[in-house]
C-alpha cells in the first residue's frame, strides 16, 4: 500500500527505504517512537532554558548578596522537571512506555534483552 502511494513497486519502495536508512535520510525508529523523543528533546530544551533562568537568579544573588525571593521556587521546580524528564527517556529507552519499542541510546531499535 505505501509502495502505491510513493508510485513504486513494493521492491522499488523497499530499496529505496534501504537506501534512505544507509544513507541516513531517514530513520527506521517506528513514528510513535520519533514522535515522543522529539517530544523529550524539546522538553530537554526547554528544561535547559529554565536552568539559564535559575543560573541568572543565582548571578543575581551572588551580585547583591541577597537572595532572589522567586530562586528556591525555581530550583525546586526545575529539579522536578529534570527528574520527570529522566524518568521519561530512560522508560522510553527501555521500552515502558504503552505501544513504544525498546529504543538504543544511538536512536537506533534493539531487540529486547
Amino acid at each position: 500500500m505505501a509502495a502505491g502511494f510513493a508510485g513504486l513497486t513494493p521492491t522499488g519502495f523497499a530499496a529505496k527505504a534501504a537506501v534512505d536508512v544507509a544513507l541516513s535520510r531517514t530513520s527506521p525508529v517506528p513514528v510513535g517512537t520519533a514522535a515522543a523523543l522529539r517530544e523529550l528533546l524539546e522538553a530537554r530544551a526547554q528544561v535547559r532554558r529554565f536552568g539559564v533562568l535559575v543560573n541568572q537568579a543565582v548571578a543575581r544573588l551572588h551580585a547583591s548578596g541577597e537572595l532572589p525571593g522567586e530562586l528556591g521556587t525555581a530550583v525546586a521546580a526545575c529539579t522536578r522537571a529534570v527528574g520527570r524528564l529522566e524518568a521519561a527517556a530512560v522508560a522510553v529507552r527501555r521500552g515502558e512506555v504503552a505501544g513504544l519499542p525498546r529504543v538504543g541510546l544511538g536512536g537506533g531499535r534493539q531487540g529486547a534483552r
